[in-house]
C-alpha cells in the first residue's frame, strides 16, 4: 500500500524519474521483484540501515580516469542518474549506449561497449565510442500469444482475399519469424 501510494506520488510530482519509461511502465516492468520490496517499508527508516547522506558535504574524489557506461534503456541506473556520478570525477566521461540496459558491456550482441571496457582498462581512455551510438534497436514482440487468435491480423493488401484466420496466422508467423532472427 505504501509502495503504490509512493508511485501515485512520484506520478505527479516527478512522471519523469524512470526515463526513458514512463512510471506505469516501470511499475509493469517484470523485474526481480525483491529490488522494489526493499522500500517497502518506507518512509520509516530501517534501525539497521540508517538514513544518511548517500555522498558526504564537500567530498574529494580521485581524478584518476573513471568510465561511467550507462545504458539508454537502464531502468535500475538510468543515464541521468549516471550522469550525476559521472559528475562527481574530474575525469569521468560517461558514455550511452544505445538500446542498452543496466549492465552494458557483457552478454553484448555488438562487441561495443565491452570493447570500450578493454580499451580503458588497458589505456586508461576509452577510445573510440562511436560503436555505442549505433546499437539496433531492442525487438519486442506486441504481446505475447500462446494462439495465433490472440494476436492483431496482418493488413491485408489490396485485392487480399485472405480470411481473418488466414490474416492472423500471417502475423503470427512473420512475429516468430522476426523473433526467431532477432536472437
Amino acid at each position: 500500500m505504501q509502495r503504490d501510494a509512493a508511485f501515485a506520488s512520484e506520478r505527479v510530482n516527478h512522471p519523469g524519474v524512470y526515463g526513458p519509461f514512463t512510471i506505469a511502465e516501470f511499475n509493469s516492468i517484470p523485474l526481480d521483484y525483491s529490488v522494489l520490496d526493499t522500500c517497502l517499508p518506507w518512509p520509516i527508516a530501517s534501525v539497521a540501515h540508517p538514513p544518511g547522506q548517500p555522498v558526504p558535504p564537500d567530498p574529494v574524489f580521485t581524478s584518476a580516469p573513471v568510465l561511467v557506461l550507462s545504458g539508454t534503456l537502464d531502468s535500475l541506473t538510468p543515464a541521468r542518474q549516471g550522469a550525476e556520478a559521472a559528475a562527481l570525477f574530474a575525469n569521468a566521461p560517461q558514455i550511452l549506449v544505445a538500446n542498452s540496459f543496466h549492465v552494458t558491456a557483457l552478454d553484448e550482441q555488438d562487441n561495443c561497449a565491452s570493447v570500450i571496457v578493454r580499451n580503458f582498462v588497458k589505456d586508461l581512455d576509452p577510445g573510440d565510442t562511436a560503436c555505442a551510438a549505433p546499437i539496433a534497436e531492442v525487438r519486442t514482440v506486441p504481446k505475447f500469444a500462446n494462439h495465433a487468435r490472440q494476436l492483431d491480423p496482418a493488413i491485408p493488401s489490396a485485392g487480399n482475399r485472405g480470411t481473418l484466420k488466414d490474416l492472423r496466422v500471417s502475423a503470427t508467423a512473420a512475429l516468430t519469424a522476426g523473433d526467431a532472427l532477432a536472437r
